[in-house]
């Protein structure tokens, strides 16, 4: 599978957040056409997706620690060069540890049609939309009264991963849906799929 390391994906104004609700944020991650490039690697190596979706709580997932350890690096890297000025200016007391591994996550045909309402675990989660061509499958926050159905491909939400912001994944009606999901460690860890930020400086 190829993976692009260059950044011309990186979007323009990548940092600049818009509250869309309460402590919701979206900005410009990734360009809509490195979105559909990945797309296209993506649905050439379906075999490269594990799906577990016994409970409702997970979907089809690729982990990006058995991909590539380089391009795991390089989206957490985007995250703290980009986007962690403007995390701390809305949560000044945010302190990032590490990463999860970034996973892509795949609903549709033959996988999981939706997940049930939960939280994560992370300290803040982060979601990036890589298309918009399926039916149904909007990401929502009920507490918040948001989805994010009219969020532009290649945007990301930030928010806090834990209690204050459930959320789920409607049914997705036709097509299928990819995105990418990266999660902060909420304490310090050392998993064996962890990022520590040493390793981002």
């Amino acid at each position: 599978m190829k993976i692009l390391h260059s950044k011309d994906y990186i979007a323009n104004k990548c940092g600049v957040f818009t509250e869309v609700a309460h402590d919701i944020y979206s900005t410009p991650f990734w360009t809509p056409g490195y979105c559909a490039d990945l797309i296209k690697e993506l649905n050439s190596r379906p075999e490269l997706f594990y799906a577990q979706n016994p409970d409702g709580y997970a979907a089809s997932e690729l982990n990006l620690y058995n991909l590539s350890r380089v391009f795991s690096i390089d989206i957490c890297k985007q995250v703290m060069d980009k986007c962690l000025p403007s995390l701390l200016y809305v949560f000044p007391l945010l302190n990032i540890l590490g990463f999860t591994s970034p996973y892509f996550v795949r609903y549709g045909p033959g996988d999981a049609k939706n997940m049930r309402l939960h939280h994560d675990v992370s300290l803040v989660s982060m979601l990036v939309k890589l298309n918009d061509d399926f039916t149904g499958g909007d990401l929502v926050f009920p507490r918040q009264n948001y989805n994010n159905k009219d969020l532009p491909v290649g945007y990301a939400l930030f928010w806090p991963g834990q209690v204050t912001h459930p959320h789920q994944v409607l049914d997705v009606t036709q097509g299928t849906k990819f995105s990418l999901t990266v999660w902060s460690w909420p304490v310090p860890w050392t998993s064996e799929y962890g990022i520590p930020v040493e390793e981002l400086k």
